[in-house]
């Protein structure tokens, strides 16, 4: 019963609809930002976080062709998957921006391939 007086209705699964509701508007809204050339230092939020690509750089700081599997980057998203698990209502991770000017670089990681190598780590 409600304060009302009216009965409740139970709907398992609402506080996680409303979790990723939220984390998708947290997301949206970062990359709104980041369009609009607001650095990923002051676009990110509580919930939201922006990677570059752990592993594709090399001598002088040159961008590398990304690849399918890059285990430098498995490495640095679980760390990050991690600290997101302990987030209240969880994140998400944006993964291709520069860090510093927060240009999109994007990211060649094949999506499956990372989500288990995540998990074994």
């Amino acid at each position: 019963m409600t304060a009302s007086g009216h009965s409740a209705t139970f709907q398992p699964g609402t506080e996680l609809i409303a979790d990723r509701a939220s984390a998708a508007a947290a997301v949206t809204s970062c990359l709104d930002q980041l369009r609009r050339g607001v650095l990923p230092s002051d676009a990110e939020r509580q919930r939201v976080d922006v990677k570059e690509e752990a592993g594709r750089r090399g001598a002088g700081g040159r961008l590398l062709p990304g690849g399918r599997e890059n285990t430098k980057a498995a490495d640095q998203l679980a760390d990050e998957v991690a600290s997101m698990a302990n987030t209240p209502g969880g994140g998400a991770l944006i993964v291709g921006i520069e860090d510093r000017t927060g240009d999109l670089l994007g990211t060649e990681l094949d999506a499956e391939w990372l989500r288990h190598q995540i998990y074994r780590r």
